[in-house]
């Protein structure tokens, strides 16, 4: 009985020093492992410093390309020297844009604006500046958020817009808008920009583009300024649905045209085509930008394109188009979206166009008239 006792209590104190030599073990592998981990990220960390040790900041390059490459200046950031400037002074002292410490009040608008202008990527943006992808992320984000705020001052229209009548209608050197277009205070336009939506969203996104698209409804008027935009509409929203929505909600502010005056409407606008140009980004947004952050990218692209507008008459990319006359839009092809709801009654609607449809061929007319007696006096 005691050698039983005995051999028992040897076998328990062997298991019991086994466990201790394995806890032992694994403890010692444990920390070896946190150790490996953190010279790993100790190294990675000084890989991508060593990465980002260019002679050349990102403040140096901004300030050299403002002051002595004003070419470059445009072709990087669409933005002429003065206007990028002026901006910047703007944003700061009105709309609350702040510098940090290792990026300029310059550099967070640069940044932002070749993200902008040319669709590239947050990587390409940080061998462009010489800042981290977090750096470069952050500053986009905060510029894109004092634009938008921006936009609250900028796109709408001017005070009067139903009282004056437009100088390209009153005095147009080229074309013979008045008196038949001295009662049209602008154009409505609908436009369609490619989304980025998650999978169990896409289908109410995709509409007559065959495409992932959010709908755009903007007014524009004879300067080629934004004097309105609602962005956000799904792909698949009817432009009539979105008109009554923005006439029915006040909190949008549509500026809406006071009796007899009128807008030209499904116009292929000059400005649309400008705005478009100017900014890659709008073609296709990056799959990393969620869909408020579109959203925003779309009004803040407008907000620029009415700032340069109202800052300077000489602008490259409007100059091309200032010209050209109007062009009736039928790329698109029949509107096959969704039929729209919440509309005014038919009756409404059906009065409304006879009288719309009236003043139309009354003008269409008029200006028929006037050509062939033009055509007749020059033979």
């Amino acid at each position: 009985m005691d050698d039983c006792e005995s051999d028992n209590s040897y076998d328990s104190d062997d298991l019991c020093d086994e466990i201790e030599e394995n806890e032992e073990i694994q403890t010692l592998l444990l920390c070896g492992l946190v150790v490996k981990g953190l010279l790993l990220t100790h190294k990675s960390k000084y890989v991508c410093r060593r990465r980002r040790s260019s002679s050349c900041t990102g403040s140096m390059l901004i300030n050299k390309i403002l002051n002595d490459y004003e070419i470059r200046c445009y072709e990087l950031f669409r933005l002429q020297v003065p206007v990028f400037n002026m901006l910047c002074r703007d944003l700061v002292a009105h709309y609350g844009l702040k510098k940090s410490r290792p990026v300029s009040i310059e550099e967070s608008l640069g940044i932002f604006l070749l993200y902008l202008a040319h669709g590239c990527g947050n990587r390409l943006v940080q061998e462009f500046f010489n800042h981290s992808g977090e750096t470069i992320h952050r500053h986009f984000h905060k510029v894109l958020d004092v634009v938008v705020n921006l936009s609250k001052y900028i796109i709408k229209a001017n005070a009067n817009y139903n009282e004056t009548i437009p100088e390209h209608i009153l005095n147009n050197p080229r074309y013979t808008y008045y008196p038949y277009f001295k009662d049209c205070i602008g154009a409505i336009d609908g436009t369609h920009m490619k989304a980025s939506v998650p999978q169990r969203d896409q289908i109410k996104y995709i509409g007559r583009k065959n495409c992932v698209t959010q709908n755009i409804m903007t007014t524009c008027d004879f300067s080629m300024c934004f004097t309105f935009a609602w962005a956000g509409w799904e792909g698949t929203a009817h432009d009539m649905r979105i008109f009554n929505e923005a006439r029915r909600r006040h909190e949008v502010k549509f500026p809406l045209p006071a009796d007899g005056k009128f807008y030209l409407v499904d116009a292929g606008y000059p400005n649309t085509k400008v705005w478009k140009a100017r900014w890659v980004l709008l073609k296709d947004m990056h799959v990393n930008f969620n869909f408020e952050t579109q959203f925003k990218i779309v009004l803040a692209s407008m907000t620029i394109h009415n700032y340069i507008r109202m800052s300077v008459s000489g602008d490259a990319t409007f100059q091309i188009t200032q010209e050209e006359s109007y062009i009736s839009r039928n790329d698109d092809g029949p509107d096959d979206g969704i039929e729209p709801h919440d509309e005014v009654s038919s009756t409404q609607r059906r009065s409304d166009d006879l009288y719309m449809s009236a003043v139309r061929d009354m003008i269409a007319g008029h200006i028929f008239s006037r050509s062939n007696t033009r055509a007749s006096n020059d033979v």
